[in-house]
C-alpha cells in the first residue's frame, strides 16, 4: 500500500510546532527480517493485527503467559538496539528550533525506558500503549496534541509503518517516513534523518 502525502496540505513553515516521533524502526535502526512476524507465528497471532490485540483475543489462560514473553522480547530489542545515524543530530536541531518533541509508541514503557537510558535520549513527553489506544489509532497523537496545546496542522508525525501513517491521518497530523526495508513504497520517505531534516528546514524558524 502506498502511502502519500498532499505537498497542498504540508504545513506552513510558520505553523510548524511539533515534530512527533515512533521508536522501533524510526529512532531506532531497522532489524530485518522483523523479528515481530515470528513471534505471531509462534503463538498463531495474525499477521494482520498488533500483537497486543492478538493476544487478546486468545483464551484468558493464555494471556499473560504470551504477554509476558512478548514484553520480555521486547526488553531485549531494546537492550541491543542501535540508535539511526543522525538522530541525535536531527533531535538537536530540532530542539534548537524550539519544537515540542514528542516520543510515541506503541512499546511496553519498560522497553522505553530502557531505549532511553541506552541511547541517552530525553523527550518532554513519551507516550506508550499504557498510555492510550496503540496506533493505528490515533489516540496518543492525539494526546500529544492535547499536551501541547497544538492543532493537527502544527505537527508532523515521523514513522516508518503502515500503523504510524494511519494514525497520523486519523489525527489530521501529517506523517513522515524514514526508510526501511518493508516500507519502499512510502510517500514521502527519507533515506536518512539528514534528508529529513533539510525537508522540515522550510518550515523552521530561519
Amino acid at each position: 500500500m502506498s502511502a502519500h502525502l498532499d505537498p497542498a496540505h504540508t504545513p506552513r513553515p510558520a505553523s510548524l510546532r511539533g515534530v512527533f516521533f515512533d521508536m522501533d524502526d524510526t529512532l531506532l535502526q531497522p532489524r530485518h527480517p522483523h523479528p515481530l512476524p515470528l513471534f505471531k507465528a509462534k503463538h498463531g497471532l495474525p499477521l494482520d493485527q498488533l500483537v497486543i490485540e492478538g493476544i487478546q483475543a486468545r483464551p484468558p489462560r493464555e494471556q499473560r503467559a504470551i504477554l509476558e514473553e512478548f514484553q520480555a522480547l521486547e526488553r531485549e530489542l531494546s537492550a541491543t538496539s542501535e540508535l539511526r545515524e543522525g538522530i541525535l543530530e536531527l533531535l538537536g536541531e530540532l530542539r534548537r528550533q524550539n519544537l515540542h518533541l514528542a516520543l510515541l509508541t506503541n512499546n511496553h514503557r519498560d522497553s522505553v525506558e530502557v531505549v532511553l537510558r541506552r541511547h541517552r535520549l530525553w523527550f518532554p513527553l513519551i507516550l506508550t500503549r499504557e498510555d492510550a489506544r496503540p496506533k493505528p489509532a490515533p489516540d496518543l497523537i492525539l494526546r500529544a496534541l492535547a499536551h501541547f496545546g497544538l492543532s493537527p496542522q502544527q505537527a508532523v508525525y515521523v514513522g516508518d509503518s503502515l500503523a504510524d501513517l494511519s494514525a497520523a491521518r486519523a489525527a489530521g497530523v501529517h506523517a513522515v517516513f524514514l526508510a526501511t526495508p518493508d516500507n519502499t513504497n512510502f510517500v514521502p520517505r527519507h533515506a536518512h534523518p539528514a534528508e529529513l531534516l533539510q525537508a522540515l528546514r522550510p518550515y523552521l524558524a530561519v
